[in-house]
């Protein structure tokens, strides 16, 4: 089983970020006592309108550790939706609603 794990650059105390670029780090990886194949990319996608639309992130990185760079907006909300694959054919996928806040 693959799991995803997120970590956001400049995101405030409040679960807040600045308007403008972000860098979200996303690490893939498998359940401690999975066999671990090896990771073969990611994909992320963002939303700032709930998930009507979504914009492909630009995703750089391997071997599990990748970095997704899009641009959001003042006041906004940002929706992931974020899917990995690995060697063996194993692919995880999700959709987190309303992720973080954008500051104003």
């Amino acid at each position: 089983m693959m799991t995803l794990r997120y970590a956001l650059a400049r995101m405030r105390l409040d679960g807040a970020a600045p308007a403008g670029r972000q860098v979200l780090d996303v690490s893939v990886g498998h359940l401690q006592l999975a066999r671990a194949a090896k990771v073969t990319g990611a994909k992320v996608a963002v939303s700032f309108d709930g998930g009507t639309t979504w914009t492909k992130a630009a995703v750089t990185g391997a071997g599990g550790k990748y970095a997704a760079v899009f641009s959001a907006p003042a006041g906004s909300y940002v929706t992931l939706r974020v899917s990995a694959a690995d060697a063996a054919g194993g692919t995880v996928s999700e959709t987190i609603t309303r992720a973080y806040a954008i500051a104003s």
